[in-house]
């Protein structure tokens, strides 16, 4: 035998679940006293909370993605923040270092201009994911693995130019090992 039953709408079914989130609310809970006043004014009426799981059922209904994040629009700015926290501080590090007056006179300063390509090739590549809409596999391999090579070749750079002013200041004092 064929039951002839409507099926409910969404906004009827979301309205129905708010009144029972709300019967739920009110409800005191057992072995608890309830306070003096009675319930809680804001849940009493139950309208508020029917319109706002109505508004949205519809809301999922009409396909709108209000709530939602969106992080295909969000990519971009959270890789290009991520680059910039990975790699502009150490840049900005070697560049204060070897500047520096004790640094400066033992090392070619001009060298370490090099690492300034690292913020060009992350705002490139930044620009290149606005404009596509998506990540860009090359983009990001260039991103990230350019500026790691920058910094690595300049910091080993200025490391082993360390090693050889501290070896030869110990055999001129006669403290070689």
């Amino acid at each position: 035998r064929k039951l002839d039953i409507e099926p409910r709408s969404r906004a009827a079914s979301a309205q129905t679940r708010a009144g029972h989130c709300v019967a739920a609310m009110q409800a005191p809970a057992p072995g608890l006293a309830s306070f003096a006043g009675g319930g809680d004014p804001l849940l009493e009426g139950g309208d508020a909370a029917d319109r706002l799981f109505s508004a949205v059922g519809s809301e999922k209904r009409l396909g709108s993605s209000v709530g939602r994040i969106d992080m295909l629009k969000l990519f971009p700015a959270l890789f290009t923040m991520v680059c910039g926290l990975l790699f502009l501080v150490p840049m900005c590090n070697l560049l204060i270092m070897a500047r520096s007056t004790e640094v400066a006179y033992f090392t070619m300063v001009e060298f370490y201009y090099v690492i300034a390509v690292i913020p060009v090739v992350i705002l490139v590549t930044h620009f290149v994911h606005v404009q596509r809409g998506a990540p860009n596999k090359v983009a990001m391999a260039v991103t990230l693995i350019v500026p790691s090579l920058l910094l690595l070749a300049c910091g080993n750079r200025q490391y082993m130019q360390a090693v050889s002013m501290t070896d030869r200041r110990l055999m001129i004092c006669g403290w070689a090992a």
